[in-house]
């Protein structure tokens, strides 16, 4: 199967510009692509429909969920999280208006990352005996 076939199989929803006006230019891709994980991870989420707002250093992504009933694991929102732990400041699950949305809480590019909001993993090498 050829790159060119295996891509038109995958279909993903166009997010309207409108969406990222808020965003910094260096925060707008990082934000689109959030958006793409969410949805790749939670497919009834209904990323077109996506509100971001900006308060002080922070975004707030809203995205509303296409179903009025639907379940969304710790799992799920853990594989978000995990993206971009360093930005990702918090994933919620709300319930507003008869619909059930998903919000991200996300630092702009102002913000420095702090060493507390990383995993940090001790690496060492070690030889092998043959």
């Amino acid at each position: 199967m050829s790159l060119g076939s295996m891509l038109h199989q995958v279909i993903r929803p166009k997010i309207p510009e409108t969406v990222f006006a808020p965003c910094l230019p260096g925060d707008r891709l990082l934000v689109e692509n959030i958006l793409m994980v969410g949805q790749e991870v939670i497919p009834t989420l209904n990323v077109t429909c996506s509100v971001v707002s900006k308060t002080g250093s922070t975004y707030k992504i809203l995205v509303p969920s296409s179903t009025d009933r639907d379940v969304i694991s710790l799992h799920s929102l853990q594989d978000i999280q995990a993206y971009c732990p360093g930005r990702i400041q918090n994933v919620y699950v709300i319930y507003r208006n008869d619909t059930l949305n998903l919000e991200i809480d996300i630092q702009d590019e102002t913000t420095p990352i702090t060493s507390t909001q990383l995993d940090i993993v001790r690496m060492s090498k070690k030889r092998r005996k043959c």
